[in-house]
């Protein structure tokens, strides 16, 4: 397990395709009319596990930001689909060779309310943090009423993401 003395800081970036792709898939609304297939990994590893639909919504939070909980779905991919949201926190974090997050390789993305994510099955991830008045948001999963619909824990290195300098978001 990788250890670190002190807290983490991160400077996130604007969410882009390719350095999201480990974590999950990234899709965007169409600037034309259009229906478009956007994630291409709905993972449901579980037998008695039923598609849930959430409608979810966040107070608004600011930056800098203290992470204070990490969570995975070991056998359902999670999309959020923005409903109403200007920009949102995209924190993931592989995992380490114990399961648990790796917080000493996270990284930190700032989406804005035209991108939606779904996450792989058992990506680390920080729960939903909208900014700039809050936000709404559709959640699309897989349940069975178990434990391990989602593990929850407290980040082992604290964690804190920046706010990105002026013009810079």
């Amino acid at each position: 397990m990788r250890h670190n003395d002190g807290p983490k800081l991160l400077m996130p970036r604007p969410l882009s395709a390719e350095p999201f792709a480990a974590y999950g898939d990234l899709f965007e609304t169409p600037a034309e009319p259009v229906i478009r297939a956007v994630a291409t990994r709905l993972d449901n590893r579980r037998l008695g596990a039923r598609p849930v639909l959430l409608m979810a919504r966040v107070v608004a939070s600011a930056l800098p930001f203290e992470a204070t909980a990490m969570e995975r779905h070991p056998h359902s991919s999670q999309t959020f689909v923005p409903i109403e949201v200007a920009s949102y926190l995209v924190l993931v974090a592989p995992s380490t060779a114990e399961g648990g997050p790796d917080m000493a390789r996270a990284v930190a993305f700032l989406a804005n309310g035209e991108q939606g994510i779904n996450y792989h099955a058992g990506t680390w991830h920080h729960p939903i943090t909208a900014f700039e008045g809050g936000g709404a948001f559709a959640v699309l999963m897989w349940r069975d009423g178990g434990t391990e619909d989602v593990q929850r824990l407290t980040p082992p290195v604290p964690v804190t993401v920046a706010k990105p300098p002026a013009g810079r978001s």
